[in-house]
C-alpha cells in the first residue's frame, strides 16, 4: 500500500492573474486563472473544486478527463495541471501546464500542454505538477539533483525556490509517493523506465498464487491481524495527512489575506470571517491537533481585531492653507463641535476654521514666545505657552488668562469643557482642572480624586465629554468626575499604534488614530469596537477630528482632508 507527503509553491498573485492548489481525496491539482478580480476568486475556486470532488467517483482515466474538463468550462481555469492515484496507477491529465515524473534518479516530461495518460508508479516515485506561468522551467543538472536526492517534497520546493530563483506568479505542486506496511503479497511488477517517449501505460498486476491448504487456516488468521493493523495505521495516515493538507491551505490563506489587506480591506474583512469559521472547524474535527493550531487561530484572531468590521471610505479635499498663504502651514491642529484651530510657528499665526461654512480667521501670535496647544471654546481661540501660560487671541493683541505655573513639566494636552480647563501634565501624572474667574482662571486642583490617579509617562492625549478619557500605550482610560469609570475595552487592540483619541459630546461613538494600519477605530461608548475606517492617507495622519455629523476631518501637511460620513 502506498501513502504520499506532498509541498507546494504558490507564485504572487495578482488582480489579473493568480493560482492555486487542491489535494483532497487522492486528487492533485495546480491551477491558474486569468481575468478581472482574479487574486479575489481564486480562494472560491478552489473551495469550489473540493465541494465537487466530494461528490465525484474517479475509477479510471476518462473519469479523470471528464471531471477536469468540466472543471475548466465551469471556472474558466487558464492551466490545470492534475493527477488522481487510484490504486497502484495515477491517471494524469494537463491543460496549458505541465507534469514531470522523478523516477530512479531520472526526470522525465509525462504530460504537457493538452494530455491525457494514465500510468503504474512504484515507491519513491514524485510527481511535479506545474502550472503554465511556471511551465517553462528547464530540468538543468542542478534541478535534476535537488528533485532527486532530496528526501522531503517541502525540502525540493525550498531548494527549488533558491536554485530557479521563483518569484513570478503560478503554482508548482510536488507529491511523493511512499510504501507503507501492506499485506504479505507477491512482488508486482515494478514500473518500467520511462523514456520521453513512454506512452506511461499501466502495466498488469500479477494475481496472488493461491495460499497452501496446510497452513491456509493459520496464514489467514495472520492476514486478518496484519490488514487490521495494517488498515488502521492507514486510516490514521490519512487523517493525519487530511490534517495537514488542510491546515497549510489554512496558513497559506492567511498569508494571503494579511498581504493584501490594507490594499483591500472591504474583500479582507469577508475573508478573515471565513478563515475563522474554517479555523473553529478544523480545531472541531482534530482537536488532538489544537496545540499546533492555537498560533494560526490566534494570528487569525488578530487580523480579525484590526479587519472584522472594516469600510474604506474615499478622502477629498476640505481645506488647502494655501488659500491663507502660500507659505502657511499647521504644526498643531486641534477640532470641536464647531471649529478647527490651527497653529502655524513658523509665520507666529493662528487660524481659527468654522467647519460648516469654511470661514477662516487669522491671528497673530507674536507676542508669545513658544506657542505649544490651541483649542477653540465659544468662538475664541486659547493658546498655551511654554513659558507664558494660557492666552485667550483677540483680534488686536491676546489676553493672558492664565500664568505659567512652576509645577507645570510636560504639557501634552488642552481642552475647555463647559467653561472649565483641562491640562494634561504627562511628566507629573496629573490633569489639572481650572474653573473661569473674571477675567482669567483660579488656582488649579487635581482632576483626580483621591486614590484614582494614574501612571501617565506614555500618555498621548486626552478627549473631554462629560467624561474624561486619556490614551496611553498600554489603556484607553475613561473617569467620570474625577473618579475612574468601568471601561475595557471588549477586543484586544494594541493601543501602542494608536496615536490620538477623539470624542465629540455629540455622537455616541469613541475614535482613535492608528496611522500604521491607515485606519481610524471607532468604539461605542462600552468600549466595543464597532468598525475600521480605511483610507491610505491616513498612513501619513497625526491630527484628526469627527464632526457632528460623523465626517472625519485630518491633516496632512498644510492640507485638511475629509472622510464622509459612515
Amino acid at each position: 500500500m502506498f501513502d504520499k507527503t506532498f509541498a507546494v509553491y504558490l507564485g504572487k498573485n495578482s488582480a489579473e492573474l493568480a493560482a492555486g492548489f487542491v489535494v483532497e481525496n487522492g486528487l492533485f491539482c495546480a491551477l491558474e486563472i486569468k481575468g478581472v478580480e482574479s487574486e479575489n476568486r481564486i480562494r472560491l475556486v478552489t473551495e469550489k473544486i473540493r465541494e465537487a470532488l466530494q461528490n465525484t467517483t474517479i475509477n479510471s482515466l476518462p473519469d479523470l478527463q471528464s471531471f477536469a474538463q468540466k472543471l475548466i468550462k465551469k471556472h474558466d481555469l487558464f492551466s490545470l495541471s492534475c493527477g488522481y492515484l487510484y490504486q497502484f496507477s495515477i491517471f494524469v491529465f494537463s491543460q496549458n501546464a505541465l507534469v514531470l515524473l522523478s523516477q530512479k534518479g531520472e526526470i522525465y516530461r509525462i504530460a504537457a500542454g493538452q494530455q491525457c495518460l494514465k500510468g503504474n508508479f512504484a515507491p519513491g516515485d514524485s510527481f511535479i505538477f506545474l502550472t503554465d506561468a511556471l511551465a517553462q522551467i528547464k530540468v538543468t543538472e542542478q534541478i535534476k539533483e535537488i528533485v532527486v536526492q532530496e528526501q522531503r517534497p517541502k525540502l525540493v520546493v525550498e531548494q527549488l525556490k533558491k536554485a530557479i530563483k521563483l518569484s513570478q506568479s503560478g503554482a508548482l505542486l510536488i507529491v511523493q509517493t511512499d510504501q507503507v506496511e501492506s499485506l504479505p503479497t507477491h512482488k508486482q511488477e515494478a514500473a518500467p523506465p520511462l523514456s520521453s517517449s513512454s506512452r506511461f501505460r499501466l502495466k498488469p498486476k500479477i494475481p496472488l498464487p493461491p495460499l497452501k491448504y496446510i497452513v491456509g487456516a493459520v496464514i489467514t488468521l495472520i492476514l486478518l491481524v496484519v490488514l487490521f493493523n495494517t488498515l488502521s495505521k492507514v486510516v490514521q495516515r490519512r487523517k493525519v495527512q487530511a490534517f495537514q493538507e488542510k491546515f497549510t491551505q489554512l496558513e497559506q490563506q492567511y498569508k494571503q489575506t494579511k498581504k493584501h489587506a490594507l490594499t483591500n480591506p472591504s474583500s479582507a474583512a469577508k475573508q478573515i470571517n471565513e478563515l475563522k469559521k474554517e479555523i473553529n472547524s478544523l480545531i472541531d474535527q482534530y482537536p488532538q491537533n489544537k496545540k499546533q493550531i492555537n498560533p494560526l487561530a490566534k494570528q487569525i484572531s488578530g487580523l480579525q481585531k484590526t479587519f472584522g468590521s472594516a469600510e474604506i471610505n474615499q478622502a477629498k479635499l476640505y481645506f488647502d492653507l494655501d488659500l491663507i498663504d502660500k507659505k502657511a502651514k499647521a504644526d498643531y491642529f486641534d477640532m470641536t463641535e464647531t471649529s478647527i484651530a490651527l497653529i502655524d510657528a513658523s509665520r507666529q499665526k493662528a487660524y481659527l476654521i468654522d467647519l460648516e461654512s469654511k470661514k477662516q480667521t487669522t491671528y497673530s501670535l507674536k507676542d508669545l514666545k513658544q506657542p505649544k496647544l490651541i483649542t477653540e471654546a465659544e468662538g475664541s481661540l486659547y493658546v498655551l505657552d511654554q513659558n507664558k501660560g494660557l492666552w485667550q487671541l483677540q483680534e488686536e493683541k491676546p489676553k493672558q488668562l492664565l500664568k505659567k505655573d512652576k509645577e507645570w513639566k510636560e504639557i501634552i494636552d488642552l481642552k475647555i469643557f463647559n467653561q472649565n480647563l483641562y491640562l494634561l501634565d504627562r511628566s507629573q501624572d496629573e490633569i489639572y482642572k481650572y474653573t473661569p474667574i473674571v477675567d482669567g482662571y483660579g488656582s488649579k486642583t487635581s482632576y483626580f480624586q483621591p486614590d484614582y490617579s494614574i501612571d501617565l509617562n506614555t500618555a498621548k492625549n486626552m478627549a473631554i465629554d462629560f467624561s474624561v478619557y486619556v490614551l496611553t500605550d498600554l489603556r484607553l482610560w475613561k473617569y467620570t468626575g474625577g473618579s475612574q469609570t468601568d471601561f475595557g475595552l471588549k477586543q484586544d487592540l494594541d493601543l501602542s499604534k494608536a496615536r490620538r483619541v477623539y470624542k465629540n459630546p455629540s455622537t455616541n461613538f469613541l475614535y482613535l488614530l492608528d496611522s500604521s494600519s491607515a485606519r481610524i477605530i471607532v468604539l461605542n461608548e462600552g468600549g466595543r469596537l464597532i468598525k475600521s475606517v480605511f483610507n491610505p492617507k491616513l498612513k501619513q495622519a497625526i491630527y484628526f477630528g469627527v464632526s457632528k455629523d460623523e465626517k472625519i476631518i485630518f491633516l496632512i501637511g498644510n492640507k485638511l482632508y475629509q472622510l464622509d460620513k459612515f
